[in-house]
C-alpha cells in the first residue's frame, strides 16, 4: 500500500525523459557468418558478400574494411547474390511469405524493392550477366521458379519444382540458366516465354546423384556447364546439354567457382583444387587452412600451422569459395566459421593474404576485458572476451593495429589477420568447432 508521502514525492520527480539525449549505435563491424553454401556467398570486382543472419557483410577485398547492408524483415537471410556491375544486391529469406529485397548499393541502402509471390523460403537468387532480369527459386515447400524485372518489379516467368535445389547459374549470354538439385539438372529458358521451358540434361548411368553446385564456362569455354556431385565428381556438359566428359576428386566436394582459366573445386578435409576448365585436368593444389585445434598464441610459421607435427590432424571443410582472376584472388569459407583469401598469380607459391576465424556455434557470453593478465600473456589492448556452444574462449581485439602489434615478435598476424588474439579449448573433442549442415538443412 502506497502511503501518501510516497505519492507526494513521486508527483514532485521531474519528467527527465525528455532531457536525455537519443543515441546513435552504428554497426561497426561482424565478428562471424552464416552463409554455409555458394547460394549464400557472392562477389563483384572489390567486394565479397557473405550473410550474418539477417545482416548482409560487403567485405573489401583490398582494405580489408566491412560494410553493412541490414534487413528491417526479422528474418534470416538464405541467399544472396550481387549484380555482375557491382551495383545490385538481391537477397531471399526464411519463413512464411518471404521476399526477395534488391538494393541499390550506390544510393541510400536504408530502401529497397521488394518482390513477393514465395510462400516459403528462398533457396537461391541470381542476376542475369547483364542484370536486366533476376531469378528466384523458392524451397522444396515453395516449389517455385520466378523471372523478374527487378526494377519494374515485374513477374517474365515462373514454373514449378517439386526438389530441392541447391544452386542456379546463368550462361555467359543469358539465354539460360541451369538449376541443379537431387537427381535434378535442368536448363531453363525464359526468352519472353510463360511459363519457363525446363530441360533436362542427358545424365544416363549419371542420373542418380545428389548435384549440389553448377558453374556456366566464360571465354574459350562458353556454351560448357560444370555441375558438382557430393561424392566428388565432376561433370561437364555441352551446348546439347550432354555430358561430354567427368572427373571422379578423391574427397567429397562442396563447392566450384570458375573464371576464364580456372575451375576451383572447394572439398572436405580443407581441400581446394584448380582445375584446367578446358580438360578438367590439376592445374596447382591450395594450401591447407588452419588445423582445428590451432593455436594461433604460439605459431612461429605458416607452415606450423598448416602442417603441426602430431598425429589424426584433422581440417575444416571447404563449403563456398569465390574467385577473382584478374586480382588472382581466391576466398575460401570453411565449416568452422573461417574464411581465408589467397593470393593464386604464382601457382608454385601461393600465399595467404588474410584469414579470419570466428565462433561456429552460439555465442554464450561475453566480457570487457583490460587489465593486464601475465597468467594469460595477454595485454591491456585485449577488449572482449567471448565464449561459446563450440567448446572454445575466444580472445579479441577491437583495434587491429593494435592486435598485430601485440603479436609482433611472431608471424601470428599471417595466421589470423583481424582481431582474434588468442582461442582456448575447453574439450578434446573439436567436432563441435566444425557446422555440419548445409544451409538448405537448417533453414525452411
Amino acid at each position: 500500500m502506497t502511503s501518501c508521502s510516497a505519492l507526494q514525492r513521486k508527483q514532485k520527480q521531474p519528467n527527465t525523459s525528455s532531457s536525455i539525449p537519443r543515441l546513435q549505435v552504428n554497426l561497426e563491424h561482424v565478428f562471424g557468418f552464416t552463409s554455409m553454401s555458394n547460394s549464400l556467398i557472392s562477389q563483384d570486382h572489390s567486394t565479397v558478400a557473405y550473410a550474418a543472419g539477417r545482416t548482409v557483410i560487403l567485405f573489401n577485398k583490398n582494405t580489408h574494411k566491412q560494410d553493412f547492408i541490414i534487413s528491417t524483415a526479422c528474418k534470416t537471410i538464405t541467399s544472396l547474390s550481387l549484380s555482375p556491375d557491382g551495383r545490385y544486391l538481391a537477397t531471399g529469406e526464411c519463413g512464411h511469405d518471404p521476399k526477395v529485397r534488391i538494393w541499390d548499393l550506390t544510393v541510400d541502402r536504408k530502401n529497397c524493392i521488394e518482390l513477393g509471390d514465395h510462400k516459403f523460403a528462398i533457396d537461391c537468387v541470381c542476376f542475369s550477366p547483364k542484370v536486366d532480369r533476376l531469378v528466384s527459386i523458392g524451397s522444396a515447400h515453395d516449389g517455385n521458379i520466378y523471372v523478374w524485372n527487378s526494377q519494374n518489379k515485374e513477374k517474365l516467368a515462373s514454373n514449378k519444382c517439386l526438389c530441392s535445389i541447391r544452386r542456379v547459374a546463368f550462361v555467359e549470354d543469358g539465354s539460360c540458366f541451369v538449376t541443379v538439385g537431387n537427381r535434378h539438372i535442368k536448363f531453363w529458358y525464359s526468352s519472353g516465354i510463360v511459363p519457363l521451358r525446363g530441360h533436362d540434361a542427358l545424365l544416363g548411368e549419371k542420373k542418380n546423384n545428389l548435384f549440389i553446385d553448377v558453374v556456366c564456362g566464360r571465354s574459350n569455354c562458353t556454351g560448357l556447364t560444370y555441375v558438382l556431385t557430393a561424392n566428388g565428381l565432376i561433370c561437364q556438359f555441352d551446348e546439347s546439354r550432354k555430358l561430354r566428359a567427368d572427373k571422379k576428386l578423391q574427397e567429397k566436394t562442396n563447392c566450384l567457382a570458375i573464371s576464364d582459366s580456372y575451375l576451383v573445386v572447394g572439398c572436405n578435409k580443407g581441400v581446394v583444387c584448380v582445375l584446367s576448365p578446358e580438360t578438367l585436368e590439376n592445374i596447382m593444389s591450395v594450401p591447407l587452412p588452419h588445423c582445428l585445434d590451432i593455436d594461433i598464441n604460439f605459431i612461429a610459421s605458416t607452415d606450423q600451422m598448416t602442417y603441426p607435427q602430431k598425429p589424426n590432424i584433422s581440417f575444416p571443410n571447404t563449403i563456398a569459395i569465390c574467385l577473382d582472376e584478374n586480382k588472382s584472388l581466391l576466398t575460401c569459407f570453411y565449416n568452422d566459421h573461417s574464411f581465408y583469401t589467397w593470393n593464386i598469380r604464382n601457382g608454385q607459391l601461393i600465399e595467404k593474404r588474410n584469414c579470419y576465424m570466428y565462433h561456429s556455434a552460439c555465442v554464450w557470453g561475453i566480457e570487457t576485458y583490460s587489465v593486464r593478465s601475465t597468467s594469460l600473456a595477454i595485454s591491456n589492448r585485449l577488449k572482449f572476451i567471448t565464449c561459446s556452444a563450440d567448446n572454445t574462449v575466444r580472445f579479441w581485439s577491437l583495434n587491429h593495429n593494435e592486435t598485430r602489434s601485440a603479436f609482433a615478435s611472431s608471424s601470428v598476424e599471417n595466421v589470423s589477420n583481424g582481431h582474434l588474439m588468442k582461442i582456448i579449448y575447453l574439450d578434446e573433442d573439436y567436432s563441435k568447432l566444425c557446422d555440419n549442415q548445409t544451409t538448405q538443412g537448417k533453414i525452411t
